[in-house]
């Protein structure tokens, strides 16, 4: 079985969108029990949900984080980020909880500075079906509305909470959507924009 709602492969983060520029996970190789960080934007859930880890999911570590970088070559003003959902589960309900904190940069402040935007613990909404291997996914924003502006980058910290009370790495994250859209300048900012650019002109030039 597989969720209802199933990721989108054109969200912002997805590989080979324009939009998507690069995904790490720090520290580095700590993606565990064969587990893959480029899972979580390829945009499939992977497997099916039958107990088994493989390197269509990310198991991590407690407090590895996963950091989204977004192409801004063209786009300078960064993002607007109207909605961010996650999905964990792999049929075990040790593997289905979700626990991270949500965070991103925005475009032009320090390269440590990210704002903390959510904090969803052993959060989800499970498979409504009892009968189905447990998965969970979270939603973050509604989609209408602007939730952070300006963003190049977003960040996930992730908990490991042992809510089945095993001693090892459990949440099993099967894909990460990012929407929105580019920034576009006010046409003021825009108008600046290019008398900035033609007083640059003229000087390099020379008035005719």
């Amino acid at each position: 079985s597989y969720p209802t709602q199933l990721p989108s492969s054109t969200d912002l983060v997805n590989v080979g969108q324009p939009t998507y520029g690069t995904i790490v996970l720090n520290p580095p190789g700590l993606a565990l029990y064969t587990t893959s960080v480029n899972s979580l934007n390829d945009g499939s859930f992977g497997r099916a949900l039958d107990g088994n880890t493989d390197s269509s999911m990310l198991i991590a570590s407690d407090g590895s984080i996963v950091t989204f970088t977004l192409n801004t070559t063209g786009n300078i003003h960064g993002y607007n980020l109207t909605q961010i959902n996650s999905w964990a589960g792999n049929g075990s309900s040790q593997r289905a909880n979700q626990s991270y904190d949500l965070a991103v940069h925005y475009v032009g402040t320090p390269s440590t500075s990210f704002e903390l935007l959510s904090s969803p613990r052993n959060e989800g909404e499970p498979n409504p079906h009892s009968n189905d291997p447990t998965w969970t996914e979270v939603s973050i924003g509604t989609g209408s509305t602007i939730i952070a502006s300006g963003v190049d980058q977003i960040q996930f910290t992730i908990y490991d909470q042992s809510a089945g009370g095993a001693s090892f790495a459990e949440s099993a994250y099967r894909e990460i959507d990012v929407f929105g859209s580019a920034v576009v300048p006010e046409p003021s900012i825009a108008a600046l924009l290019l008398l900035g650019g033609g007083a640059w002109w003229l000087r390099r030039n020379g008035r005719r």
